[in-house]
């Protein structure tokens, strides 16, 4: 009779399931899978310094923002050990640091890539921004916020720095500095213009940063994790995100431009409050979702978004105020 009991128990419990179809989690950037190979990897001593130096600049600029005052790192350092003392191995300075090329980023997103985009269907009908051609490489940014530190253009140097660590390589270790150093940050602040433009961002934590009154502009994101992160205010023209993370963000008053696709990406518990622009047939905004998770988000107050914009997505019709039907 018990295990009668435990039967009916699980057969119930799978037929209220049923209704909710689940998706690979694969890409779901912010899951604990693997976090015992990252924490058995080791920078090199040349990428330990230009995160450290980065990190450092991040938190004197929060700190002005706050009228606070840092302790001098001198007065933080700490000794050798014996052992390092007997080894008596050379420090690099931080001049030869800076002289470290790291490897360079992949290609940015170019007016003949916008071309193969059209001919994939995305039609993105407007140029990319000049700075993605001129965005210096990591190192070389980290030289020139180094070199304004203490002069004017800090906030433009330390914001270059920060686009240019947003879109370098995709190995394990920068993704993993990304949740170290950006993970939380209040991006809007970060950045003068209030745009990223032209970049093209690759296996990187954002998790619950504040991208509010953001433009993105020509924007390309690959498995990036922004989960819990706001979007209140921000625009999106011509972006692209694939198997990217937007788990229980705030997109309130989201305004899309151009054409804005989204591919394979979590909205679960996701607040989306989605604003069109207006125009003519050749200017409106086309907004796709292909094979979207949509696991209890919430579309209250959208633009009234057809059916057609959804393509092959899941767990809809558990979402709230689905199909967004508000003129």
């Amino acid at each position: 009779m018990r295990w009668w009991g435990c039967w009916n128990v699980t057969w119930a419990a799978s037929v209220a399931a049923c209704g909710r179809r689940v998706m690979n989690s694969h890409h779901r950037l912010h899951s604990t899978t693997g976090i015992g190979t990252l924490s058995a990897l080791r920078p090199a001593e040349e990428e330990a310094q230009l995160f450290s130096q980065l990190s450092e600049a991040l938190f004197a600029d929060e700190a002005a923002a706050l009228s606070l005052s840092l302790p001098d790192i001198s007065d933080c350092a700490v000794p050798a050990t014996g052992a390092e003392e007997e080894a008596g191995e050379p420090q690099l300075s931080a001049e030869a640091c800076m002289e470290v090329v790291l490897d360079p980023p992949l290609p940015l997103l170019t007016s003949r890539g916008n071309e193969q985009l059209n001919e994939e269907g995305l039609q993105t009908g407007s140029t990319v921004c000049e700075t993605q051609s001129s965005l210096p490489s990591f190192s070389h940014a980290m030289e020139d916020l180094s070199l304004c530190r203490d002069g004017g253009g800090a906030a433009t140097a330390l914001a270059t720095a920060v686009r240019a660590f947003m879109s370098s390589d995709t190995s394990v270790m920068n993704r993993a500095a990304s949740e170290l150093i950006l993970a939380g940050s209040d991006v809007k602040a970060l950045f003068p213009d209030g745009t990223l433009c032209g970049i093209r961002m690759e296996h990187k934590c954002m998790s619950q940063c504040d991208f509010s009154t953001v433009s993105f502009l020509s924007v390309y994101a690959t498995e990036v994790d922004f989960s819990r992160s706001l979007f209140y205010g921000a625009i999106f023209h011509d972006c692209v995100f694939v198997r990217c993370c937007f788990d229980g963000c705030v997109l309130k008053e989201l305004r899309c431009s151009g054409n804005v696709r989204f591919e394979d990406c979590s909205f679960r518990f996701a607040n989306i409050e989605l604003r069109l622009s207006r125009g003519d047939k050749s200017t409106r905004a086309k907004v796709m979702f292909e094979r979207g998770d949509f696991d209890l988000a919430d579309f209250s107050g959208s633009d009234r978004l057809p059916a057609r914009c959804f393509v092959d997505c899941c767990n809809t019709e558990i979402a709230a105020k689905f199909p967004p039907t508000r003129v």
